[in-house]
């Protein structure tokens, strides 16, 4: 995936990619390693982008010590993983929906276009 240089001169990817990454990691269950080599990507990359978005993946244990050796229910795992992308996919429509609003801000003022809304109906 080709990268683009941001304004800190460091190249970034697009956002899209970022969660087309992250979608396909949470869709296979693959490990992050696995991933990132698919993609050509390093791992700590990948391992940022779901720190930032704040996607947690079900295979990542928070479990004490003592639990660790008990088996995981496979629908509990299935549960987490389906939950993990629920977030993201949340994360990245509430995105959209604010470049949107400001995106429509900007055009408004630019054009001087007045949008109030009717109260009287």
């Amino acid at each position: 995936m080709k990268q683009e240089k941001s304004n800190r001169g460091r190249k970034g990817y697009p956002l899209d990619f970022k969660w087309r990454v992250i979608d396909d990691l949470l869709a296979t269950g693959e490990s992050i390693a696995t991933t990132s080599q698919r993609y050509g990507i390093t791992a700590r990359t990948i391992r940022n982008w779901l720190r930032t978005f704040g996607v947690e993946l079900p295979n990542q244990s928070t479990m004490s010590k003592t639990n660790k050796n008990k088996a995981v229910d496979p629908d509990y795992a299935e549960l987490k993983r389906e939950n993990a992308r629920l977030k993201a996919a949340l994360f990245q429509a509430e995105s959209k929906a604010l470049v949107n609003k400001t995106l429509l801000e900007v055009v408004l003022n630019r054009y001087h276009i007045d949008l109030k809304k009717k109260t009287d109906l």
